[in-house]
C-alpha cells in the first residue's frame, strides 16, 4: 500500500503540470463507477477465465459417460514370398487392415458419476469465487469513490469559505479607510484567510491524489478529469427493513458448503477403488491384400467382449484412502461451521457500525444547524458592533469546521454501508 501511494504521488506530481493540456473529461455516477471498476479489472478477468476453465472441466468429465469410439487402419508390404508348403507360396505385397471399435464402461463403481459431480460443483465454486472477487472490487470502488466525492465538497466548502473571508477583507478595508475599523481588524482578517488558503492548498493535494487513485480503479488514464455526478451525498433513513442478518446468499459461505460437497464426492470416488469395474466393447476389422498361391484373401471379423476388474488386495490402500477423504470432509464441516460463526460476527459488527456511521450523521446534522444559527446571530451582532471580530471568525470557524464533520460522516457512512452489504453478500 505505501508503495502504491508514493507510485501514485510521483504520477501526480509529474502529470500536475501538464493537466490542463489535453486533458480528458469524464463524468461517472457510483453505478457507472462500479461497472468501469469491474470491466477493468484484472483478477476479474483471471476469474471470468477460470470460470470457463471449470466448465470445460466439466464437459471433459461429462464426455465419459458415452461411449469411446476409435478407428484403425494401416498396410504392410513384403517383397519377400514365404513357403507355406511345396508348390504354394504366401505374398505380403499389400497386405491391409482397416478396423474400428466402440467401448462403453457399464458399471465403475460410481467414480465417473462422482467425477462428474465433482466437476459440477468445481464450476459453481468458480461462479462463486467470481461473485466474490466481484464484491471486493466493488467495495474497493466505492470506497475510492465517495472518498473522492467529499474531498471535492471538502474543496468546494474552502473555496466558498475562502470567498467569505474575501468578502469581509473588502468590507474590513473600507472601514479601515474610514477609520471605522483598525489595522489590527485587517490583519486578523488576513491571518485567517492564510490558514484558509493553507487548508485548501492541502485539500488540494488530497483532491488529486483521491483523483489519481479512482483512475487506477476504474481503469482510465492518470491525466483524466473525472467529475463526479454525485455533488452531494444522500443518505436514507435506516429503517429496520434496511437491517438484516441474513447472510446465506454470502458467496464465501457458499464456497464452504461446495467444498463440502467435493469432500464428499472424493469419499466416493476413494470408495469405487474397492469396487468392480465392468466394461463393454464391440469391434469389426476387416483385412485384404494375402495371396496364397494365386488366390487373393480378404476378409472381415467383427468382435463383442465383456470384461470385468475386480481389485483384490492393496496392503490396505484402498483404505486408507477412503479414510483419509473422510477426514478431509469432517475438516470442512468443521472449517464451515467455524467460519459461519465468524462471518455472523462480522455482519452484526458491520450492523452495528452502520447504525453508528447514520447516528453520526444525526449528531453532524445538529451540530451544523446550530453552528449555522450561531454564525448568522454573531454576524448580525458584529454589524450592530455588538460583536468583535474575533467573535465572527470564530463563529465562521465552527461552522466550517461543522461542514466538514458532515460531510466526512456521510462518507463514513456510505463505506460502511458498503462494507454492510457485502457482509450480507449482496453486493455485486
Amino acid at each position: 500500500m505505501k508503495k502504491f501511494l508514493i507510485y501514485i504521488i510521483g504520477i501526480g506530481c509529474f502529470l500536475s503540470p501538464f493537466r490542463t493540456w489535453g486533458q480528458a473529461r469524464l463524468e461517472i455516477s457510483n453505478e457507472v463507477c462500479r461497472q468501469m471498476a469491474c470491466e477493468s479489472n484484472k483478477s476479474l478477468q483471471v476469474a471470468d477465465n477460470n470460470q470457463l476453465n471449470a466448465e470445460i472441466e466439466k464437459q471433459l468429465a461429462k464426455s465419459n459417460f458415452f461411449p469411446d469410439v476409435s478407428g484403425m487402419a494401416g498396410t504392410f508390404y513384403s517383397p519377400k514370398e514365404y513357403t507355406i508348403q511345396e508348390g504354394v507360396n504366401l505374398s505380403m505385397k499389400g497386405v491391409y487392415l482397416a478396423g474400428i471399435s466402440v467401448s462403453q464402461p457399464i458399471y465403475t463403481g460410481g467414480k465417473i458419476r462422482a467425477g462428474y459431480q465433482s466437476a459440477r460443483i468445481g464450476a459453481e465454486m468458480s461462479q462463486l469465487n467470481r461473485q466474490k472477487e466481484t464484491a471486493d472490487v466493488v467495495a474497493d470502488a466505492d470506497e475510492a469513490y465517495w472518498l473522492y466525492v467529499s474531498v471535492c465538497q471538502k474543496v468546494k466548502l474552502l473555496e466558498d469559505y475562502k470567498r467569505q473571508m474575501d468578502e469581509l477583507l473588502q468590507q474590513t478595508q473600507v472601514s479601515v479607510d474610514v477609520e471605522m475599523a483598525t489595522r489590527n481588524d485587517l490583519l486578523t482578517i488576513e491571518s485567517e484567510k492564510s490558514q484558509i488558503e493553507y487548508q485548501l492548498k492541502r485539500a488540494l493535494t488530497g483532491k488529486e491524489l483521491a483523483r489519481l487513485a479512482l483512475c487506477q480503479k476504474i481503469g482510465v488514464p492518470f491525466d483524466t478529469d473525472v467529475i463526479p455526478t454525485d455533488t452531494t451525498i444522500v443518505v436514507e433513513e435506516l429503517t429496520p427493513a434496511i437491517l438484516d442478518s441474513d447472510f446465506s446468499s454470502r458467496p464465501e459461505l457458499k464456497l464452504l458448503e461446495k467444498n463440502i460437497q467435493l469432500k464428499e464426492q472424493n469419499i466416493k470416488i476413494s470408495r469405487a477403488s474397492y469396487l468392480p469395474s465392468i466394461g463393454f466393447s464391440a469391434g469389426y476389422s476387416y483385412y485384404g491384400g494375402f495371396k496364397v498361391g494365386d488366390i487373393t484373401n480378404s476378409d472381415g471379423v467383427g468382435t463383442l467382449m465383456l470384461s470385468a476388474s475386480i481389485p483384490l488386495y492393496h496392503f490396505g490402500e484402498n483404505y486408507r484412502k477412503v479414510k483419509k477423504a473422510k477426514v478431509e470432509a469432517t475438516n470442512s464441516r468443521l472449517l464451515f461451521e467455524h467460519n459461519k460463526e465468524l462471518m455472523a460476527i462480522e455482519v452484526e459488527q458491520q450492523k452495528r457500525s452502520l447504525i453508528d456511521a447514520y447516528q453520526l450523521i444525526e449528531t453532524a446534522q445538529k451540530a451544523l444547524a446550530q453552528a449555522q444559527e450561531a454564525l448568522r446571530i454573531t454576524r448580525l451582532n458584529y454589524q450592530e458592533q455588538m460583536k468583535t471580530l474575533v467573535d465572527l471568525l470564530d463563529a465562521q470557524t465552527r461552522w466550517q469546521e461543522a461542514y466538514s464533520h458532515l460531510i466526512e460522516a456521510q462518507t463514513n457512512y456510505k463505506i460502511q454501508e458498503t462494507a454492510y452489504l457485502k457482509s450480507l453478500g449482496r453486493l455485486s
